[in-house]
């Protein structure tokens, strides 16, 4: 397993260690223990007190990556089971699908022109933990069929994620500055679609 981190300063300004491909907000505070949770939105966070080392902080996380993983995924899942409407008939069910298919078809084309990427397919599946998905090998996306549920705004947040991933395929510095220079208040929109 990888572990990717920042450098924990002795403070308390969050930072980030990415375990996997998970990443983990770190805060220093004057506790006694470490205080692990996953959020309502999915975001994964973890307490540490003022003297534990930068070595200590990611042994204890990669000892419950899995933990993580595992729960992170029934928070996204429960999330999204959330934001679908529940009931539908077929043809609504087919109705919303058109739906979202003709409000995908716009954005991705404005948005491929704008950043100067192009995806080689796209296509809505029933996706339990992802609002999305890049494969950037392939350079297709598939899309989350309970975006046909969310506001316009929060659907152009996914799609442009989802085409940052055909120039970088991680999550880490670069993509948040390739986020930020497209859609500058793209966290706020994140925050709205997991809440």
């Amino acid at each position: 397993m990888s572990v990717h981190r920042t450098p924990v300063a002795q403070s308390s300004e969050p930072v980030t260690l990415l375990i996997g491909d998970i990443p983990v907000q770190v805060v220093r505070k004057n506790v006694r223990n470490m205080n692990l949770r996953i959020r309502r939105d999915g975001t994964v966070s973890v307490s540490v007190p003022l003297t534990m080392s930068d070595r200590a902080t990611v042994r204890f996380l990669k000892d419950r990556a899995e933990w993580i993983a595992t729960h992170q995924a029934q928070v996204i899942s429960q999330m999204m089971a959330s934001s679908s409407a529940s009931g539908l008939t077929p043809s609504d069910e087919k109705e919303a699908r058109v739906q979202l298919h003709m409000r995908l078809s716009e954005l991705i084309l404005l948005w491929e022109q704008r950043m100067n990427v192009h995806c080689t397919g796209w296509q809505i599946r029933k996706m339990k933990t992802r609002w999305g998905s890049c494969s950037v090998q392939s350079g297709r996306i598939r899309f989350a069929f309970a975006l046909a549920f969310v506001p316009d705004d929060q659907l152009e947040y996914v799609v442009v994620h989802e085409l940052c991933h055909l120039r970088e395929s991680g999550h880490g510095e670069r993509f948040k500055v390739l986020m930020t220079s497209y859609l500058p208040d793209w966290k706020s929109r994140r925050a709205r679609l997991h809440h």
